[in-house]
């Protein structure tokens, strides 16, 4: 049984920080909290078509519907923070609890991933910032002049292979970044 992420209460996953305006690791006293928005693909389906940008990340087929898409928006307090959209190959999540509502898992996405034999053994991330998109700037509740950072996030498995694409948009006024990651 896998053992699953061990995240602290201030960071929600590897790494990226909801504060309050304060550097990373100053304590905020935020509470993170998630909350799912939607699921594209259901049970029967045969997944959704992905943009370029995710074909190459995920290295899925451009021809066909190859992806499942979960889509959650996690909070610190009731500031929303980050809404994320979890990107897997088809191949691997169809007839997986990933199908359902909710991840019926103790460690979540990756618990069932690594069931399903394919184990974290490292991760990319690609960070950007830019101003947001209007949809991004009504969903984070952003003031004017506020930017966000765009975070692609990879889950790369034992055998070197990319399985689990993550997209967050993070607000800039509330994220800072932290990682303390053992170099070999």
């Amino acid at each position: 049984m896998p053992a699953g992420p061990t995240i602290s209460p201030e960071i929600s996953a590897a790494g990226r920080v909801l504060t309050s305006g304060r550097p990373p690791g100053s304590g905020s006293g935020r509470q993170p909290t998630r909350s799912r928005v939607s699921r594209r693909a259901s049970p029967g389906t045969s997944g959704w078509q992905p943009p370029a940008e995710v074909i190459e990340r995920l290295g899925v087929s451009a021809k066909t519907k190859s992806v499942l898409r979960r889509e959650n928006v996690f909070y610190a307090d009731v500031d929303p923070g980050e809404p994320g959209h979890h990107l897997i190959a088809w191949l691997i999540a169809s007839g997986t609890s990933l199908l359902q509502e909710e991840v019926p898992h103790q460690f979540g996405i990756h618990g069932i991933l690594e069931e399903r034999l394919h184990v974290m053994t490292r991760m990319r991330e690609e960070v950007s910032t830019r101003m947001p998109r209007p949809e991004e700037t009504r969903l984070l509740r952003l003031r004017p002049g506020v930017p966000v950072l765009g975070v692609w996030h990879t889950s790369i498995d034992q055998d070197g292979q990319p399985y689990e694409l993550t997209r967050f948009v993070m607000r800039g006024d509330m994220t800072g970044l932290l990682y303390d990651v053992p170099v070999e």
